[in-house]
C-alpha cells in the first residue's frame, strides 16, 4: 500500500503497487465487520465486484482482483491519476471549451454504451464518479487543457434482465441532481443513464446544473420546464444546446439513445478533431506520468507510444461505434431449451424465417433479443454425442455472450472484445481467467498488436506468451508441460475474444483465441473437453448453424451490412 487518496462510509480508497511489475493500482479496503448490520450495503459491495468482474472497457474503471482477508474486502482498480471531473469544472465555466467537453463527452458515450450492451445500469453518473486518467493541451492555438477519463464507482449499478425493457419495482437510488424523473415510479430502464448523461454535458459546458432541484417534488414540474437558459448556455453552440436538451427530455420514450447522440453532428465533430488533437498531444504532456522514454523498456516504450497515439487511433473505434447504426443484424433472437445437455435451439431473423436445430424436450427455456444493429460474430460448441451438445454459445458484436448451457457443461471463462477493439493481454485471478486488456484497431494500416501466440501444455495449460510486433512478450503461468508450436497472426489479424476451460490449477483445461480473420487458435491439454469454434471472417456475421448429427461442423454466413440500401 502507499498514500491514501480518500474514502467514505463503505471503506477507504489507496494506492498499491504490484510488486513483481511495478504498476500502480487504486485499492478500496472495505471492513465488512463494520457494515455488516446494514445487510444491504454488504449485499451493494457484493453486487458492485460481480459486475465489475463481468466488464472490462477503456472507458470504464476496470477491475483487477477482489479478495478478502477476514473482514477486509480488498478491491483493487485501475488508477486515474488525475482526480475526478469535478475537480475540472469551473462555476459559470465548466470545463472552458466546447471542444473539452465534447471529448470528455464522447469517451463517457462508449463507456455508457459499452455498459448498457452487457445489461449494466450505472444508476449514479456524476463528476465524481468520472476518474481523470490523463490531462494534456490541445492545438493548435488557442489551447485547452484536455482530460482522458473513465466512468468508475459501481455502487449503485444493477444488470437488467433484458436491456429497452423496464423493470418493475426498482429502487429509487442516486444522486439527486442527476437522477432522471422516471426513478421516482420506480419503473425504469436504460435510459436513465442517459439523463444523468445529460446533467453532466450540460455542466461542462456551462459549469451549473441545467435545472434547480432541491427535493423530489421539483421533479413534477420538469417537463414544462427547459434547461436554464442563463449565464453560459447563452455561449453555448446551437448544436451542443441541442443534443444537450435531447437528452434532458422528461418523457424516456422521446430521450435521445445512445446511437442517435453518436449521429448527432456535435458529436461527430469529435471524428475530425480528435486527429488535429493527437497531434498536440505527447506524454510530456500527461500530468503524473514520470515515466522517460530514452531509458524505458520495449514494453514501456510500447506502452508510451500507445498513449500517444491514443487519440488519433480512437477515430477508428468512434467510426465503428458510428457504423453501428449502419451494420444490420440479420437474427433478432435465439431461443433453446436446456435440461442435462442443450436440447433445441432457434434463430429467429429478421425477415421472419426461424430455423431450428436439435429435437423436443428440455426443462428450461432460454430468450435472448438482439439489438438490430447486433451481430453474431462467433459460435462455440462443447460436443456430446447427443441433442446440440452440452453448451452452445454465442459472441455478439455488442460482446454480448449468449450461453445455452446444460448441467453438465463444464465450466468456462469467456471474454470478448467490444466491437473495433482487440485483445493484447489477459488478467488472472489465481487461476481462472477474469480481465483482458484492450487496444483499439487501427484504420490507417498500421499491424496489430501481437505477432504470436505460443505456450505449454501437459493435462492442463502450464504457461502462455504473447509477443508483440516490436519484440517485446507477455507471458502468463509458469514452467512446465510440453511446448506447442507457436502460432502467427497476420499483419492484419487480431484476438477478438477467449475462451477458458476452468480447472483449480494451471491457467486451465485449455485457452482458445478468435481472430478477425477466423481463425482459432487454442493452447489444449490432455484434460479438456472437446469443443468446435467457429468464427465469421471479417465483414460477415452468422445466420446458421451447420451441424452433422449433435456435431457443429459449420456456419452460415451473410454480409454484415446488407447491400443495396442498407435496410
Amino acid at each position: 500500500l502507499c498514500s491514501e487518496l480518500g474514502g467514505g462510509s463503505q471503506g477507504r480508497v489507496y494506492t498499491c503497487t504490484r510488486l513483481n511489475s511495478g504498476n500502480q493500482y487504486a485499492v478500496k479496503i472495505v471492513n465488512t465487520k463494520a457494515i455488516e448490520l446494514r445487510e444491504n450495503t454488504l449485499t451493494n459491495l457484493r453486487r458492485e465486484i460481480n459486475i465489475m468482474r463481468e466488464l472490462h472497457h477503456p472507458r470504464i474503471v476496470n477491475l483487477q482482483v477482489a479478495f478478502w482477508e477476514g473482514s477486509l474486502c480488498f478491491i483493487v482498480m485501475d488508477f486515474a491519476r488525475g482526480g475526478d471531473l469535478y475537480s475540472k469544472l469551473e462555476r459559470g465555466q465548466g470545463l472552458g471549451s466546447e471542444l473539452a467537453s465534447r471529448h470528455v463527452a464522447f469517451q463517457l458515450l462508449e463507456g455508457i454504451g459499452y455498459m448498457h450492451s452487457h445489461k449494466v445500469i450505472h444508476r449514479d453518473l456524476k463528476p465524481e464518479n468520472v476518474l481523470v486518467t490523463r490531462t494534456f493541451l490541445s492545438g493548435p492555438e488557442p489551447e485547452h487543457e484536455m482530460y482522458d477519463v473513465k466512468i468508475g464507482d459501481f455502487g449503485l449499478s444493477k444488470v437488467l434482465k433484458r436491456v429497452g425493457e423496464s423493470d418493475m419495482g426498482m429502487t429509487a437510488c442516486g444522486t439527486l441532481d442527476y437522477l432522471a424523473p422516471e426513478v421516482f415510479t420506480g419503473q425504469y430502464d436504460e435510459r436513465i443513464d442517459l439523463w444523468s448523461f445529460g446533467v453532466l454535458l450540460y455542466m461542462m459546458l456551462c459549469g451549473a446544473f441545467p435545472f434547480e432541484i432541491e427535493s423530489w417534488s421539483d421533479f413534477k414540474g420538469l417537463a414544462a420546464k427547459r434547461v436554464n437558459p442563463l449565464g453560459a448556455w447563452q455561449l453555448v453552440s446551437p448544436e451542443a444546446q441541442d443534443l444537450a436538451q435531447g437528452l434532458l427530455t422528461v418523457d424516456p420514450a422521446e430521450r435521445l439513445g445512445i446511437d442517435a447522440c453518436f449521429r448527432h453532428p456535435w458529436l461527430s465533430e469529435e471524428l475530425s478533431e480528435a486527429a488535429m488533437v493527437a497531434e498536440a498531444s505527447s506524454p510530456d504532456f500527461a500530468s503524473g506520468s514520470p515515466e522517460n522514454a530514452g531509458d524505458a523498456s520495449p514494453e514501456r516504450q510500447r506502452s508510451m507510444a500507445l498513449r500517444k497515439l491514443a487519440l488519433s487511433t480512437v477515430t477508428h473505434a468512434n467510426i465503428s461505434l458510428m457504423a453501428r447504426s449502419q451494420r444490420r443484424g440479420v437474427v433478432k433472437q435465439i431461443s433453446g431449451c436446456v435440461g442435462d445437455a442443450v436440447d433445441n435451439v432457434e434463430m429467429f431473423l429478421h425477415d421472419g424465417s426461424v430455423r431450428s436445430y436439435g429435437g423436443k424436450g428440455g426443462v428450461q427455456r432460454q430468450s435472448w433479443h438482439l439489438h438490430h444493429n447486433e451481430c453474431i460474430l462467433a459460435v462455440a460448441q462443447e460436443t456430446r454425442d447427443a441433442y446440440v451438445g452440452n453448451s452452445l454459445v454465442f459472441y455478439t458484436s455488442e460482446s454480448q455472450i449468449i450461453s445455452l448451457q446444460g448441467r453438465e457443461a463444464r465450466n468456462k471463462s469467456r471474454l470478448v472484445a467490444p466491437y473495433g477493439s482487440q485483445i493484447t493481454g489477459l488478467q488472472f485471478e489465481g487461476n481462472r481467467l477474469t480481465g483482458i486488456y484492450l487496444e483499439l484497431v487501427h484504420s490507417d494500416g498500421r499491424p496489430s498488436a501481437v505477432e504470436e501466440i505460443s505456450g505449454s501444455v501437459g493435462s492442463a495449460v502450464d504457461n502462455l506468451a504473447f509477443k508483440f510486433r516490436d519484440g517485446s512478450i507477455r507471458r502468463y503461468g509458469k514452467e512446465g508441460g510440453v511446448r506447442t508450436v507457436p502460432k502467427t497472426l497476420g499483419p492484419d489479424e487480431y484476438i477478438i475474444l477467449v475462451e477458458q476451460g476452468r480447472r483449480e490449477t494451471f491457467l486451465g483445461n485449455s485457452l482458445a483465441f478468435f481472430t478477425s480473420l477466423g481463425n482459432i487458435i487454442e493452447l489444449k491439454g490432455l484434460e479438456a473437453c472437446r469443443s468446435q469454434r467457429f468464427v465469421a471472417p471479417a465483414g460477415c456475421q452468422i445466420c446458421g448453424l451447420k451441424l452433422e448429427g449433435s456435431l457443429l461442423v459449420g456456419i452460415d454466413t451473410c454480409p454484415m451490412v446488407p447491400s443495396g440500401n442498407g435496410e
